[in-house]
């Protein structure tokens, strides 16, 4: 019986293909068992509410209070604030006769202000020059002596009228015409300036048995001195102007009442 001779290369070759053949399996194995893994789901945070409720207060009371430029009512008010929508709010105040104020706020503002907003209005400087012991842009009506129809008296009217109205004059003394130029002043407002203006005109309303000198004053302000509208109070000067002819000129004043076919045209 020949002896089996066994060749140390093939053992070797194959000793490296079932190595092979082994990691192989191990693979197969491996990955047949394995699994993703599992997400979890994880709910967002919930959002943090930041909420303050702050009392307006206005000096002096009673101003027209605006939230970003919406109207919520007049001051002292209570409003909340919701400053998880916002980190900043804007706070207006207005009213009559006075500068508008606005100011910003934030969490930390009304947090150290202790949940109380003041807003303090300055006067409006027309306050100072104007009054409303007469009404402008209505005619006011003057009993007169009668001696204003004569020439005399007449240019004593006309030299009181230039004290206050030193520009050119229309005169007509028989309707008992007297129209001037506009006057025009002009104040600081802020960082800006405003402008107000007037003019007079005057019309014999009535000559017989009684003399009675409608006069009219036109005021009007503007912002920068183009658009003009009309004013309700009437400056301190024509003020003077009207006390001057019931004193000078006549022995009382009172309010245009009657219809308005007897109102003097312009």
């Amino acid at each position: 019986m020949l002896p089996v001779i066994t060749s140390s290369r093939s053992s070797a070759k194959i000793c490296s293909l079932l190595l092979l053949l082994s990691i192989l399996a191990v693979m197969v194995l491996v990955s047949s068992c394995s699994k993703p893994p599992e997400e979890v789901y994880a709910p967002p945070p919930a959002p943090v509410v930041i909420k303050r409720d702050v009392n307006i207060i206005s000096s002096p009371p009673g101003a027209s209070i605006a939230v970003d430029h919406v109207g919520v009512g007049k001051a002292p008010l209570s409003y909340t604030f919701n400053f998880s929508d916002k980190a900043v709010y804007s706070v207006s105040a207005a009213l009559d006769n006075y500068l508008p104020v606005e100011a910003v706020i934030d969490v930390q503002g009304v947090d150290s202000a202790g949940g109380t907003l003041q807003l303090h209005l300055n006067p409006h400087p027309f306050v100072a020059v104007t009054s409303l012991k007469y009404p402008a842009n209505e005619w006011i009506q003057v009993p007169m002596t009668p001696e204003v129809l004569e020439y005399d008296f007449w240019e004593r009217l006309i030299r009181i009228v230039r004290r206050y109205y030193p520009g050119p004059l229309l005169a007509q003394m028989e309707p008992g015409i007297i129209e001037s130029k506009f006057v025009t002043m002009k104040y600081p407002v802020g960082e800006h300036h405003e402008f107000i203006r007037s003019r007079l005109k005057t019309r014999f309303q009535e000559k017989y048995p009684k003399v009675i000198m409608g006069v009219y004053i036109e005021t009007e302000t503007s912002v920068d001195g183009v658009e003009w509208i009309s004013f309700h109070p009437m400056r301190n000067k024509d003020v003077e102007l009207i006390d001057t002819l019931r004193k000078k000129m006549g022995v009382h004043y009172y309010l245009n009442t009657s219809p308005a076919s007897e109102t003097p045209s312009q």
